[in-house]
């Protein structure tokens, strides 16, 4: 099962696959290998207690209910065929083959059973939320009044690859490795015509030019998608109700599609590589290669399109006490004759209807849908409130290119002792068209009080619009596009010992640096930066390159060390006091690292971290201290900032002043000027890093020549040391690396600590 919030979800899991080869020789030159295969890839989870909602507090207060994404139901059937063709013809040794890949896939991400906010446990008690958000059939499709709503879909996709290689052994000495491959990702098709997209409005600059640019597109098409609603050709009941959707107030907005984009028809990768002995006499080996390689599209979050409109809605409903005037449908609420909830937009109150509390049963609210979340009448939903699609996911119609690295290689090996190898290796790879999420409704400056001009420090002047969105018909538009980069150069060296009077060891020890403009292709939570911008969204939109920077994975140095050790006292056990003293046989390994990079970040609205004006709060600070200050033990186990620690004296990260209101004794960073973006540069603080050593010993019984006995006691961490984890704001790290936090460099927790284990092993 999984525990969300502490109640109990009841998960199943299927996996089964048939796998069938045949190889047919059709003469002494000719193998033909024939390949066929299912895959089913089940995982249902329901939900334990579906009448009792995911209550949330902003005070902190650990919140309870069961996640509001459950239940999930993906059923993946993978069918694939393949067929490889080999033919040797003199000194060339010729493949020719075609894989296939057939995906049909059935799923459900319900997000229809509500998740409510209180501002604390005081609300709470009082049932006062102000917010509430969750997915709903708009019905602009169905014609429905707006209610909670599943959304099963039923995606389908076919993946292609055909590809030649020649391995031409152009002497004694030297190898080539030849060969071309293509490969074809058809974008996804839903069976029942459920796709969606979105339709940019025009461009606003002169002579039709982009105006704005973002990470991506041009925003120009946000801001021309559609008029506001209520303005001036979208003020009839009618048109603010559909607002959301193409061609009602204007040409941009949500619509139907035919597939999640155009596809990609040019992904020809070439492949090279070569083997050289430069002695002829096996002991040295200089190879070397080159190949492009492409990847198919990440399904999950091309699927996350199931939450749009026309046919879906994911809606974020905030009341009076939240500050605005939409309805938020919480506990027994009476019901209008037409069976909508009994609400009003002028005072943003829902009637109560006077019945008992339940959370099981038959569902007895208005707006409660049909499904999982039709239990009981603690939740439910106004019709009234508009479909602003808080949460999208978004893929034009143009569609995306699929993602692709360019891989190069270089090595040298050498036999420098008997049994004892020396390699030494180049490993780069550059990555292009790479997956990111950006929330695509927003520019730096608009969030400031309408009118309002600021000057940023790149000499680019803003116009406050007094509003969150760039568009305020909708809220977050997620879109998913490929426009990220990435670039590694590794230098890996090993040193390697086949056994010989009884050791055996391998030395390997690795340089390498990883720069990116995003580690992450969601949208925050699944990097422990959580949502601060470069692995969540882009910190400025217009300005991506700002993000470039070290790789969230950035390992700079590991040095690993394993060994294999017979100890030859009395190694052929003779005798009783053979058997009982010889036979011993110690391993180890040691492993040591340098920490990984995270970002520190302003996560909070109410704190003013929304430095650029953005409407998002993902910001990096200006860096007042600077990065390189090395923490203690003591800091990362308990904050940087804590009584006794390396930085007591300066109280906290950040004084939340204006530019020029911090010093070096009351902040380690500053705020940046009003719209502008910090000059905090993403990953620029190390972590913790590595050291572990582990032990086992052994002792092997000779029972007979067939059978033995070993007795093994290993230990893990044998020296207990702390290793600790990065501050964290993935989901359910401690929030340590954000700004604002208390205990602000805090490790979000440690390693495995020592392990000790003994055994038997019976042996044949």
């Amino acid at each position: 099962g999984s525990n969300i919030h502490g109640f109990l979800n009841p998960t199943t899991t299927h996996t089964p696959n048939l796998q069938l080869n045949w190889v047919h020789t059709f003469s002494p030159n000719w193998i033909n290998e024939a390949k066929g295969g299912y895959v089913l890839n089940r995982s249902d989870i329901s939900v334990g207690t579906p009448g009792v909602p995911e209550i949330e507090f902003d005070d902190g207060s650990a919140g309870f209910g069961s996640y509001a994404g459950y239940p999930q139901y993906f059923h993946e059937n993978i069918y694939t065929y393949g067929d490889m063709m080999t033919f040797q013809k003199g000194r060339h040794s010729i493949k020719v083959g075609a894989d296939f890949r057939r995906n049909l896939e059935n799923s459900e991400f319900d997000i229809a059973r509500p998740s409510y906010y209180f501002f604390d446990q005081m609300f709470f008690a009082a049932d006062q939320p102000y917010s509430m958000a969750a997915g709903t059939d708009p019905g602009f499709v169905s014609g429905n009044p707006g209610q909670l709503a599943d959304n099963f879909r039923h995606w389908r996709n076919l993946e292609v690859g055909a590809y030649v290689q020649d391995d031409w052994k152009v002497s004694k000495k030297l190898t080539l490795n030849l060969g071309l491959r293509y490969d074809l990702f058809t974008r996804h098709t839903e069976k029942n015509d459920l796709v969606t997209t979105f339709i940019l409005g025009p461009n606003l600059g002169s002579n039709g030019a982009c105006e704005f640019q973002s990470n991506g597109f041009c925003a120009d098409g946000i801001i021309s998608a559609n008029a506001p609603a209520g303005a001036a050709g979208c003020d009839s009941p009618e048109e603010i109700a559909q607002v959301v959707l193409a061609g009602v107030c204007g040409p941009g907005g949500f619509a139907k599609a035919d597939s999640l984009g155009k596809g990609n028809h040019k992904n020809f990768g070439p492949r090279v590589g070569f083997a050289y002995d430069p002695f002829g006499t096996g002991k040295t080996a200089i190879r070397g290669g080159f190949g492009v390689s492409y990847e198919g599209t990440l399904y999950n979050p091309l699927s996350n399109s199931r939450w749009n409109p026309p046919y879906y809605s994911f809606n974020s409903e905030t009341n009076a006490w939240g500050g605005a005037l939409n309805a938020v449908v919480y506990g027994p609420t009476a019901a209008n004759a037409d069976g909508t909830a009994n609400c009003s937009l002028i005072t943003s109150a829902c009637v109560p209807s006077g019945a008992p509390v339940t959370y099981t049963g038959a569902p007895a609210n208005p707006g409660i849908g049909t499904g999982a979340q039709a239990t009981g009448n603690i939740q439910g939903y106004y019709a009234g409130n508009p479909n602003t699609a808080q949460l999208t996911g978004i893929i034009f119609p143009a569609g995306i290119r699929d993602p692709h690295i360019l891989n190069s290689y270089f090595g040298i090996q050498r036999e420098v002792l008997p049994k004892t190898v020396l390699e030494v290796n180049y490993v780069g790879t550059l990555g292009y068209n790479l997956f990111r999420a950006e929330q695509g409704n927003r520019l730096p400056g608009i969030a400031l009080p309408a009118g309002t001009q600021v000057t940023d420090q790149f000499g680019r002047t803003w116009t406050g619009l007094g509003q969150h969105f760039l568009n305020p018909n909708y809220g977050t538009l997620r879109i998913w596009d490929n426009v990220s980069r990435s670039w590694y150069n590794g230098l890996q060296v090993s040193v390697r010992h086949q056994a010989t009077r009884g050791l055996m060891f391998n030395l390997d020890y690795t340089f390498s640096h990883s720069i990116d403009t995003g580690s992450d292709w969601h949208s925050g939570s699944t990097s422990a930066n959580g949502s601060a911008a470069g692995d969540g969204y882009s910190l400025d939109p217009t300005m991506p390159d700002l993000d470039k920077g070290d790789s969230t994975f950035d390992i700079r140095h590991r040095v690993s060390f394993n060994w294999v050790y017979e100890i030859p006292f009395m190694k052929d056990q003779k005798g009783f006091v053979g058997h009982a003293l010889g036979g011993w046989q110690w391993q180890g390994i040691f492993a040591y690292q340098t920490g990984a990079h995270w970002t520190p970040y302003c996560a909070s609205r109410g704190a003013g971290c929304d430095f650029n004006e953005d409407g998002t709060v993902n910001d990096r600070p200006d860096i007042l201290v600077g990065n390189n200050f090395s923490p203690t033990k003591n800091d990362w186990a308990n904050g940087w900032f804590q009584p006794g620690s390396s930085l007591s004296s300066i109280g906290s990260a950040w004084c939340g002043g204006g530019p020029g209101t911090c010093s070096a004794s009351s902040s380690f960073f500053q705020t940046p000027c009003s719209g502008c973006d910090g000059n905090l540069g993403r990953n620029t603080f190390v972590g913790p890093g590595l050291v572990n050593f582990d032990q086992s010993l052994f002792k092997n019984f000779r029972l007979t020549e067939r059978f033995n006995l070993q007795f093994r006691s290993e230990f893990f961490n044998i020296f207990n040391h702390a290793n600790f984890l990065l501050p964290s704001s993935a989901s359910g790290g401690n929030g340590a690396n954000r700004i604002t936090s208390s205990i602000f460099g805090q490790s979000s927790g440690t390693r495995d600590p020592r392990l000790i284990q003994f055994g038997l092993k019976l042996l044949w």
